[in-house]
């Protein structure tokens, strides 16, 4: 009959090394990824900047971080914040992917006017941001497969928003800072083409919101 007693020692020093082999394996593996996004959001940073300003980033621990930097016209002010999932830890990393929770990129942005008409634009569920700023008086409706909601239709806007928020996850335009809360997929940023792309589709939805 097997020593249960023995397995279970067995068991125990097991996982003890492979937690301990997966930290330093982690934080090498959050540390390039880390790198990857600051350097595709400062360009993109770089790409909406104002002339004569520079990307500010500021860390927030290890997991955090938003690159801030005075905006070219309509744009006054942009903040691109990434919220790294936690990769040191093996535990906490399974549990994040089992809960499909990954990292999370958000753009926040002010324009030189507040925008006149509130709009959200989303694929599948709002966000929180969208949440909290759709009221009873607007109208939600799909437009090419994307839900936009807005107290007053715009159809040559909402169209363009809806292509646009294809690609993201959420568009959220208002008339109190921040007038745009753009929730964008981590994926999509990480292509080549991912700061070039960021930064046009920001300018886009700025000059929509103008």
């Amino acid at each position: 009959m097997p020593d249960l007693g023995g397995i279970g020692v067995d068991l125990v020093i097991a996982l003890a090394f492979l937690f301990a082999g997966w930290y330093p394996a982690g934080l090498l593996w959050q540390r390039r990824r880390s790198a990857r996004y600051v350097r595709a959001i400062g360009t993109a940073a770089e790409r909406l900047a104002a002339p004569g300003r520079r990307p500010e980033i500021r860390w927030v621990g290890r997991a955090a971080f938003q690159v801030v930097v005075d905006g070219r016209p309509p744009l006054r002010r942009v903040a691109i914040v990434a919220l790294l999932s936690a990769r040191e830890v093996l535990g906490i990393w399974l549990a994040n992917v089992v809960r499909r929770r990954g990292d999370a990129l958000v753009v926040r942005a002010d324009l030189a006017r507040p925008p006149a008409r509130p709009v959200e634009a989303y694929r599948g569920r709002p966000g929180r941001e969208a949440r909290g700023r759709i009221g009873e008086a607007w109208r939600t409706r799909a437009v090419q497969g994307v839900a936009v909601a807005s107290p007053v239709a715009d159809d040559a806007a909402d169209g363009r928003l809806a292509r646009l928020a294809a690609e993201l996850d959420s568009i959220s335009i208002a008339a109190d800072s921040p007038h745009l809360v753009i929730g964008v997929p981590t994926a999509r940023l990480l292509r080549e083409d991912g700061a070039a792309w960021l930064a046009a589709t920001v300018t886009e939805i700025a000059g929509l919101a103008s």
